[in-house]
């Protein structure tokens, strides 16, 4: 059974075809600490919103463009 919390992320996940991504998943794909992924959004390096109190989420075009930025492109 779903939660709500469950059932509203997959909402926002889905809305307009745009994918978030949790702070933790950010670093798991850059291969570096939860605390590196905050301070570069506290740097307003990486830009986030806010999903809820505690909550923040990264866009996967912000992703895409904080890549390019400081690691070049990404290959597959």
């Amino acid at each position: 059974m779903y939660t709500r919390k469950r059932i509203q992320w997959n909402m926002l996940k889905n809305s307009k075809g745009v994918k978030y991504y949790t702070p933790k998943e950010v670093a798991d794909i850059l291969g570096v600490s939860d605390r590196s992924v905050y301070a570069y959004i506290n740097d307003n390096e990486l830009k986030a919103v806010q999903y809820r109190k505690r909550e923040k989420l990264i866009s996967e075009t912000e992703l895409e463009r904080f890549v390019s930025k400081h690691w070049g492109t990404i290959e597959e």
